[in-house]
């Protein structure tokens, strides 16, 4: 795909320059006002292996916004999610030219940023966290690490898996339990739940939910009631590389049952991110943490604007220190 910016004095004249130089064959993928606010600045895209003859001449940072564009098209970024993160890149191109801090600062505006905190008891005015999803999307590895972060930081915590029909998984957590030294419970349905909730005591309590599917209205409704019924916050754990609209309709099923917040899972195996971004707009849930790894000791780390920014542009990224594109946790400090 190629792409080129093209300013003109109005939209009608800026889609002339588009069809002069890539053809009518030309997409739109973002317009934003102009330098100053003055005219038009469109940036088009074609699928051609030749380049064509440019015939506008770009206004400044316009060279920043192609190599935006065509991340967040790679990425395959929904079109009118990828016209709101460039204009916002576009306005911090006035106090930057770095892209990677242009785009972080779009991000920034865009999205919520909201990192797990240590887990605390509900006599300490802490709530239970029920890691929710679809099936196979990394809960039980997810909740290991959350616990383990709470065991290293002398924090006692409780497990509590509701994932009792599948085979394994509460052998899976049980295993991560005996690591731990933590307790793990069982808890078939809602009246279970609030038992072993009761029995925490001074302990936080982590929740391994079962996956559902999110558009079976028995099952939201079977998990909206067992979670409400510890006043239990509900997480949403999303995998990266996903279909970017069915990401967003299942974290929108999700929402609906009262997800604020959103840990991407597989970061490390994908390399097309418009899936989370879709889901974290269509469901207005806050990036929390981001998963890089199955180790239970590492790889679950919290995601900022530039960290995110990073994982966006990778070669960009990588030519800043020797930035480490699937390393949130380095990337986050330096930041």
């Amino acid at each position: 795909m190629r792409l080129k910016t093209f300013t003109a004095p109005s939209m009608r004249e800026a889609m002339q320059l588009v069809r002069d130089a890539l053809g009518p064959e030309a997409i739109i993928v973002s317009s934003q006002p102009g330098d100053k606010g003055k005219g038009v600045r469109v940036t088009a895209a074609i699928e051609t292996p030749a380049e064509p003859a440019l015939s506008a001449k770009p206004g400044a940072g316009s060279d920043t916004m192609e190599r935006l564009t065509e991340s967040l098209l790679r990425h395959g970024t929904p079109a009118a999610l990828a016209d709101r993160l460039l204009a916002g890149a576009a306005k911090a191109q006035a106090r930057t030219t770095d892209p990677i801090i242009s785009l972080a600062a779009a991000l920034d505006t865009v999205f919520a940023f909201t990192p797990m905190a240590l887990p605390e008891a509900a006599r300490r005015g802490g709530r239970p966290i029920a890691l929710v999803g679809p099936p196979a999307v990394g809960k039980t590895v997810t909740v290991a690490k959350l616990a383990a972060r709470a065991v290293m930081a002398r924090k006692p915590v409780m497990l509590i898996t509701m994932d009792t029909k599948r085979a394994g998984a509460v052998d899976q957590l049980g295993a991560f339990a005996k690591v731990l030294k933590v307790e793990l419970a069982h808890a078939a349905d809602e009246k279970q739940l609030m038992r072993v909730v009761r029995e925490a005591g001074d302990r936080a309590v982590l929740i391994d939910s079962a996956g559902i599917n999110p558009f079976d209205s028995a099952e939201t409704a079977m998990l909206s009631a067992a979670t409400e019924s510890v006043h239990a916050e509900p997480v949403l754990l999303m995998p990266a590389g996903g279909d970017v609209a069915e990401s967003a309709e299942i974290a929108e099923a999700f929402a609906g049952i009262g997800a604020g917040r959103m840990i991407a899972t597989r970061v490390d195996l994908a390399r097309r991110l418009g899936g989370l971004l879709s889901a974290a707009s269509a469901g207005r849930l806050a990036f929390a943490e981001v998963s890089i790894t199955p180790l239970i000791a590492e790889g679950l780390t919290p995601i900022n604007p530039i960290a995110l920014a990073r994982l966006l542009l990778p070669a960009m990224a990588r030519g800043q220190a020797g930035q480490d594109l699937r390393t949130p946790r380095k990337q986050a400090a330096a930041s």
